[in-house]
C-alpha cells in the first residue's frame, strides 16, 4: 500500500496543473495521461509478485482507486470556482 502512495504523483502534478486550465478538456488530457503513469507505475511493482491467476484481483482495485482520484481531481477545480 505504500508504493501505491509513490505513484499517485503524476495526479499530484495533475491536481496542481489543473489549478491553472481554465478547460475542462485539458484538464482532462492531463488527468487522463497521469491516470496512465501511475497505473503503469503502480502496475510495474507487481511484476515482482507471483500472481499468475489472480492479477485482475491485483490490478482492479488499485485502477479504481487512480480513478476515483482523477475523476477528483477532474472536477475538484469547477467546485471552487
Amino acid at each position: 500500500m505504500c508504493v501505491l502512495g509513490y505513484c499517485i504523483f503524476p495526479l499530484v502534478i495533475a491536481s496542481i496543473l489543473s489549478l491553472f486550465l481554465p478547460s475542462i478538456i485539458l484538464r482532462g488530457i492531463f488527468v487522463g495521461i497521469a491516470f496512465l503513469w501511475a497505473a503503469y507505475a503502480s502496475i510495474g511493482f507487481l511484476g515482482e509478485v507471483r500472481l499468475e491467476k489472480r492479477r485482475v484481483l491485483a490490478v482492479f482495485p488499485m485502477g479504481m482507486f487512480f480513478f476515483v482520484l482523477g475523476w477528483i481531481v477532474l472536477i475538484s477545480p469547477s467546485l471552487f470556482g
